[in-house]
């Protein structure tokens, strides 16, 4: 038999505002919750950038922080061809979030 299945909801890596795409909307959803306060809560676990669930959707560069770098990261892979997230370009699951990229 196989392993355990992974827990959680497949997620878009990085897509902070949970439209189901990596686009620049995204950097901008973190930047306004990390300096504006808006949005107020991020997309998974208890919408802190602590919570394991938002670390691992929104830590682009793999540090195990959600911070200005992330976003920068983020832009830098959409607008210059810098690396992808940590967890790749397509949907993975991530505990502690909702499921995003099924029907």
């Amino acid at each position: 038999m196989s392993g355990a299945r992974p827990r959680g909801g497949a997620q878009m890596p990085g897509d902070c505002n949970q439209d189901r795409k990596l686009d620049i909307s995204d950097p901008v959803c973190l930047l306004g919750y990390l300096f504006l306060g808006n949005p107020a809560k991020l997309p998974c676990d208890g919408g802190t950038a602590q919570d394991p669930g938002n670390r691992a959707l929104l830590d682009s560069n793999g540090d195990r922080r959600v911070d200005l770098s992330d976003a920068v990261g983020a832009l830098t892979f959409l607008f210059s061809g810098g690396p992808p997230h940590t967890l790749g370009t397509t949907c993975a699951p991530v505990e502690g979030c909702a499921e995003r990229c099924g029907g």
